[in-house]
């Protein structure tokens, strides 16, 4: 039944990653449904199945295509478990993998993709942007056109990390334009573009359409998604931010806060969408002169990232997160 077609990042944090100007949270990216997500004993024994699966297709020596695919949905799992380093190790075993296998292209350049993620995740935005590059010119040779479009929507949210704007505004405008016009059967690609371009859209000085932008993010979120979604929570920050930056305070704040509540209730071992959601909210408090009520945020953030740091203390980016 395998090697089907790898699917994108399986969770919700590509929905959230990538820093801007005051260490916002950036805009939805790769993602299926919250609740596919395993975690806990659960994900622990999913991820014994996965490695016993994979000795026993090296035992019948299966196909490095095969082989391949495996190793791909074994290094999402660890991404899962915030195990980075043994995440990044599955991921180079399955690129060599599948690397010379000419019908193994397609989950070749989704591995690239998501080994980007991998690296996103952690602020390591150059290994981010070299991944992401390397995909989409797979995706590009091979003619897959929604799938470049969703390299694209990547490649925004480096370059929002990396203050990039205008490029990141074009880039998410362009992948939008491409997943309307095929009519995108996953709703979250259309989220994630949407948020880039709240994000990007304020701070190029059009905050009126950034706004725009956010609410129909929100408006898709909510209909396929629900209220309590990470998918939806992720979307509410980017019309808390636009919100805020149109001078909309008491639209803002709400936004924020419920987007916060949802992310903290259903937190990931490895959830830097919780780190960048908890900075942009303290950010937004102080600015409003409320130290007392940042200040509690900003033990909130505390502890979230020694939580996310057990995973592998070297990993995160610390920079990534401080405000410029």
């Amino acid at each position: 039944m395998f090697p089907k077609a790898l699917t994108r990042v399986n969770d919700h944090l590509r929905l959230c990653i990538g820093l801007v100007v005051i260490a916002l949270l950036s805009p939805c990216a790769r993602a299926q449904q919250a609740n596919e997500i395993l975690s806990g004993a659960a994900l622990k024994e999913q991820i014994e199945s996965q490695r016993s699966l994979i000795e026993l297709a090296a035992k019948h020596q299966l196909s490095n295509e095969r082989l391949g695919y495996l190793w791909a949905e074994l290094a999402v799992m660890y991404r899962h478990e915030g195990d980075f380093s043994k995440s990044e190790n599955a991921y180079v075993k399955a690129l060599d993998l599948q690397r010379d296998v000419p019908s193994a292209q397609k989950n070749y350049a989704t591995t690239l993709d998501n080994f980007g993620t991998l690296y996103l995740v952690y602020g390591r935005l150059n290994e981010a942007e070299r991944y992401n590059r390397m995909g989409a010119k797979v995706r590009s040779k091979m003619g897959y056109r929604l799938d470049l479009a969703r390299s694209d929507e990547h490649l925004a949210e480096i370059d929002l990390a990396k203050h990039r704007f205008k490029q990141a505004d074009a880039e998410a405008e362009s992948a939008l334009k491409v997943m309307r016009a095929e009519n995108d059967p996953e709703v979250v690609d259309l989220i994630a573009s949407l948020n880039a371009l709240a994000f990007t859209r304020c701070l190029l000085g059009r905050c009126a359409d950034g706004l725009a932008s956010a609410k129909e993010s929100m408006m898709l979120a909510q209909q396929r998604y629900g209220d309590e979604s990470p998918v939806t929570a992720h979307a509410l920050m980017a019309v808390g931010f636009a919100s805020w930056k149109s001078g909309k305070i008491d639209e803002a704040e709400p936004a924020m806060r419920k987007a916060v509540e949802v992310l903290q209730a259903q937190q990931q071992q490895e959830d830097r969408g919780l780190l960048l959601a908890l900075v942009e909210y303290r950010n937004y408090l102080r600015e409003m002169q409320r130290t007392g009520d940042a200040d509690t945020v900003d033990g909130e953030l505390t502890t979230a990232m020694t939580q996310m740091r057990k995973g592998c203390a070297g990993c995160i980016n610390v920079r990534s997160l401080a405000a410029k």
